[in-house]
Formats: structure tokens, C-alpha cells, sequence
């Protein structure tokens, strides 16, 4: 009885670790959406100060419209790019206002 309930807390933990790692590789990171902690936890040689650079540009472009972009980032070359390639992704950015507001025309009175 000891030994079968200790094979099935060993099989519990082992499919419980076996799905975290791969929900975690299937996690694609929206670099228009991600915050500069998200930044710094899910992509490979990025940190607290890259992380929020990569923010402060996105907010300086108003969104990326291409993932190249990132690449435009300083302290984000090629290598970083390549290495983080498979966990990013692009949500196009929320386009912006059509100018101001349009007030409707005052009605004008009938010649008399």
C-alpha cells in the first residue's frame, strides 16, 4: 500500500513538471502589450534595464509594427533578437485617434 501510494505521488509530480515545461515553451510574449517585467522574466538576456528600454522605445514609436524592431533597441542586437525569435509575438498597435472631434453644424435658419 506504501510503495503504490508513493509511485503515484511520483507520477502526479512528474505530469504536473512535465506540462509546466511545456504550456512554459509554448508562451509566446506580445511585444506590444508586455510590460518591462514580463520582458525581463521570459526572454533570454534581457534584464531590468533592457527590459524597460525596449518600453520606453515602444512608447517612443506609438507600437511596433514589425518584430525587426526590436532590434533597434539599445542593447538589442541580432543575437539577442535571434535568441528570443520563437518567444515573441506582434499585436498590431491600437490605431490612433482620426483627429478631433467632430461637432455637428449648427443648424442654419431659412431665409426669410
Amino acid at each position: 500500500m506504501y510503495i503504490w501510494k508513493y509511485l503515484q505521488t511520483v507520477l502526479i509530480s512528474f505530469f504536473l513538471i512535465a506540462s509546466a515545461f511545456t504550456s512554459a515553451g509554448n508562451h509566446q510574449l506580445d511585444i506590444n502589450t508586455a510590460s518591462a517585467v514580463q520582458f525581463a522574466e521570459h526572454l533570454n538576456g534581457v534584464g531590468a534595464k533592457k527590459a524597460t528600454a525596449i518600453v520606453a522605445y515602444r512608447e517612443q514609436l506609438g507600437g511596433f509594427t514589425d518584430l525587426e524592431q526590436l532590434k533597434d533597441v539599445k542593447g538589442i542586437g541580432e543575437g539577442i533578437f535571434a535568441k528570443n525569435r520563437d518567444r515573441i509575438m506582434l499585436s498590431l498597435p491600437a490605431a490612433p485617434a482620426s483627429g478631433p472631434e467632430m461637432k455637428p453644424e449648427a443648424e442654419s435658419e431659412p431665409a426669410s
